[in-house]
């Protein structure tokens, strides 16, 4: 409702990839070209903890349905299974033949994780199956001719969606491992899919402008959506299944029709390119990411925007909106992920973390909080932002709040 920022997390030291929020939602997982993954605790902000034994950027993360694990995916041909409670590296997954790990997604029961990605070089793309209990490949799943760049699981859990840079969508079976189904018709890449709630259909997004709806069970092209008129990065589904959100490169996102295929509306406000749209759990409100560094909050029955979030120093790629609909979460160019209150939008508190795994945690009314040696970063100054005072200073004691410190990380 208000449209202010939250919280900002900070502490990767390079670009953020990925992101992802528990199912509880008291938690985001983010993975990041300087080869982490961090836990960021919602409500207070604080950095649990850093994940930090892969050799090359983490470009995916994703958690399992009971909340107990992170799994990334690397650019180093790895998959890692870690636990959250304990920070434990539990598995690393290997395949024979290294890969960039593009995307991951879990099953939703939880247990095996598909990755999609390419060895490039030699034009070998493919999606791998892993039982997560065992932590064996289980199969893999080869045909596109192009590098992975989506994959979805179908709610039933029986199918693999897959988009990538062929042009082509298909469709595997989880257990026997056959492609089941190809969906031809896209001029240019796909950069994004999606299923709906029923699991009847498949959404996809292209570089071409153009979004196709496909029927899962006879495989054929139900529709096409093409009044964009750049790229279609970010494709949603509504809860109800009734409509499509779709983001793009002419720096609009439009509102579809499932059922009659009609433009409903497009929202307008942004600036440059639109990255990443979602959906709120109760399906009033459309989020999007964009270029223009804003997230923006829209009402989906009458068009209107609500609020512009604005703290992002980069481009904003990607954004989720929490199980229980009360936050935003974005990743950016500019290193961050950010938590905004859907509600109130007020900011509450910064973040920052240091490589050697301090980290601080501060409110704009001055309030702190900080694990025991990250202190030795603080300079404080007077009013004129003028005077510093020496790292020795006992105003670094003083400002400490014991009762603020026990009641965040108790």
């Amino acid at each position: 409702n208000s449209g202010e920022e939250r919280r900002t997390f900070k502490g990767h030291a390079n670009t953020v990839l990925s992101v992802a929020v528990t199912p509880d939602g008291k938690y985001i997982v983010s993975g990041s070209e300087d080869k982490t993954i961090k836990l960021w605790d919602i409500k207070s902000g604080v950095e649990r903890r850093t994940f930090e034994k892969h050799a090359d950027w983490v470009r995916s993360v994703a958690v399992t349905p009971d909340g107990k694990y992170i799994v990334s995916g690397s650019q180093d041909g790895t998959t890692k299974l870690w636990d959250i409670r304990s920070g434990e590296e539990i598995k690393t997954f290997h395949s024979f033949t290294i890969y960039s790990v593009y995307s991951i997604v879990v099953t939703p029961d939880g247990k095996y994780i598909a990755t999609g990605g390419s060895l490039g070089t030699e034009n070998k793309n493919k999606i791998i199956l892993w039982d997560i209990r065992r932590g064996k490949e289980i199969r893999t799943f080869e045909g596109h001719t192009s590098y992975v760049n989506s994959v979805v699981v179908t709610p039933d859990g029986k199918y693999i969606v897959s988009g990538s840079g062929d042009k082509t969508i298909k469709l595997w079976d989880i257990n026997s491992g056959e492609e089941r189904r190809t969906f031809k018709g896209h001029t240019s890449q796909v950069e994004s899919v999606a299923v709906t709630p029923d699991g009847k259909y498949i959404v996809s997004g292209s570089f071409g402008g153009t979004i196709k709806l496909w029927d899962i069970k006879s495989g054929e092209e139900r529709r096409t959506f093409e009044k964009h008129t750049s790229y279609v990065d970010s494709v949603a589904v509504t809860p109800d299944g009734k409509y499509i959100v779709s983001g793009s490169g002419d720096k609009t996102i439009k509102l579809w029709d499932i059922n009659s295929g009609e433009e409903r509306r497009t929202f307008e406000r942004h600036t440059e390119i639109v990255f990443s749209v979602a959906v709120t759990p109760d399906g009033k409100y459309i989020v999007s990411g964009s270029g223009d560094n804003t997230i923006k909050l829209w009402d989906m029955e009458n068009g209107e925007e609500l609020r512009t979030f604005e703290g992002h120093t980069d481009s904003v790629w990607s954004v989720a909106v929490t199980p229980d609909g009360k936050y935003i979460v974005s990743r950016s160019k500019d290193q961050t992920i950010k938590l905004w209150n859907i509600k109130n939008g007020s900011l509450e508190a910064n973040f920052v973390s240091f490589d050697d795994k301090e980290w601080l945690a501060w409110k704009p009314n001055g309030e702190d909080i900080c694990s025991d040696n990250a202190y030795k970063y603080f300079c404080f100054v007077d009013d004129n932002k003028m005077e510093a005072l020496p790292a020795n200073h006992p105003v670094y004691k003083s400002k400490r709040k014991e009762n603020l410190f026990k009641e965040y990380v108790k």
